[in-house]
């Protein structure tokens, strides 16, 4: 248990950092940058976490050979860098294509972002989830934050500073890629992997991938789709809302980086996996429940207006998505993946996407049903998840 705690906190200081960071840029960016260069922002970043998505569908394959240590670190390392590169660029088509179909005048943004995307597999962060680097990451990107934060601060003062911005941000980001690549080359050898270390790197995304590609995307397709719906100023109010609740629950979901492991290694002990879900429960009603009593707080700090009651409605029933994910993802790796019965959350995700493409294309879409909706897609897939679970008593 004290590993698990020192690996909890740990995290939880990772994940703080991830939110702080957003936090004070947007008090300061939203105050400086005109509204629609941010929505554009928001929107090509949308787009690029869905490709992020799918390039570390090997993730758990080479956290896993990694920790168990058995074949050459250097060898499955390496392997993970070649197979994320070979997914990026088997993806770059798809993300060319929505750009210039759904957002025209994002050019500029999109190639930025495109380069961070690459550099970001090379960071190997694989590597050191699976060494039990965690305060190495948490210092490292605690710097990097830093750094930008003081930069942009300095530097970006009016509406015309959005270019700077950009390339202050990616190429900081970059840089801190490249350091983890550095840190992992000084302590192994990245060498070309053996084809047979190679390729069974590569079939691991056949049961991976589709889980990855469908898992929590649904925050992602709301904010692309949206600007079917509304123009970009409320585009950009749409994908604050639900950043800020997407990253309430990835305060909680990340928890399965550190409670998966620990739980496979106390396989049998099915009360102590009720209990941590339980506790995962509680802290997500606790996160949702002060998001909503906040609106007014997060509305000043990060659009510099009021909500109207319409939108406090819409974030209200976007706040249950903190409790219902963060539950469903819990179902999700602690019973399902660990029983390799990966197929029915993949199921599961994509019933999730069928009922919110299908809901707004039949419901009187406003800001209110819009999120809404979007909560309520992500409830069906958890009753969905919770019948499958039946079919797991004998295996776990």
């Amino acid at each position: 248990m004290a590993a698990l705690k020192g690996n909890l906190f740990y995290n939880l200081i990772n994940q703080l950092q991830l939110i702080v960071f957003p936090i004070f840029l947007n008090i300061y960016l939203v105050r400086i940058l005109n509204l629609e260069d941010l929505g554009k922002w928001y929107l090509v970043n949308s787009a690029a976490a869905l490709i992020q998505l799918l390039i570390t569908a090997p993730h758990f394959f080479l956290v896993k050979h990694i920790s168990a240590g058995k074949n050459n670190i250097g060898q499955i390392t390496s392997s993970g860098i070649f197979t994320y590169l070979f997914l990026l660029f088997g993806a770059t088509p798809f993300y060319v294509a929505y750009i210039i179909a759904a957002a025209p005048g994002t050019e500029v943004v999109a190639m930025m972002v495109f380069a961070h995307l690459m550099f970001s597999a090379l960071s190997c962060e694989f590597y050191f989830q699976a060494t039990l680097k965690q305060k190495f990451l948490m210092i490292r990107r605690g710097v990097s934050r830093g750094v930008l934060l003081i930069l942009l601060l300095i530097f970006v003062k009016e509406p015309s500073d959005f270019i700077l911005f950009l390339i202050l941000t990616i190429g900081i980001y970059i840089l801190d890629h490249l350091v983890g690549l550095w840190v992992v080359a000084r302590e192994v050898s990245l060498v070309r992997p053996p084809k047979k270390v190679l390729f069974s790197t590569i079939l691991s995304i056949r049961e991976m991938l589709p889980l990855n590609a469908t898992h929590n995307t649904l925050p992602h397709i709301v904010l692309l789709i949206s600007p079917v719906f509304f123009d970009f100023d409320l585009v950009a109010i749409v994908s604050i809302l639900v950043r800020i609740t997407n990253m309430a629950t990835t305060v909680v979901t990340s928890s399965v980086n550190v409670i998966f492991p620990f739980l496979l290694s106390k396989q049998g002990d099915s009360l102590l996996r009720l209990r941590l879900g339980y506790l995962t429960s509680i802290v997500a009603v606790g996160l949702g429940g002060a998001c909503f009593l906040l609106n007014e707080t997060i509305a000043v700090l990060f659009l510099n207006r009021e909500l109207s009651d319409e939108q406090v409605l819409g974030f209200g029933l976007l706040c249950l998505y903190i409790l219902i994910h963060s539950v469903y993802n819990y179902i999700s790796f602690n019973f399902f993946v660990a029983a390799l019965r990966t197929i029915r959350v993949t199921q599961c995700n994509i019933l999730i996407l069928f009922v919110f493409f299908v809901s707004v294309n039949l419901v009187p879409i406003n800001i209110v049903s819009f999120l809404g909706l979007m909560s309520a897609s992500a409830g069906m897939g958890l009753l969905a998840l919770v019948f499958f679970t039946r079919d797991l008593q004998e295996r776990l």
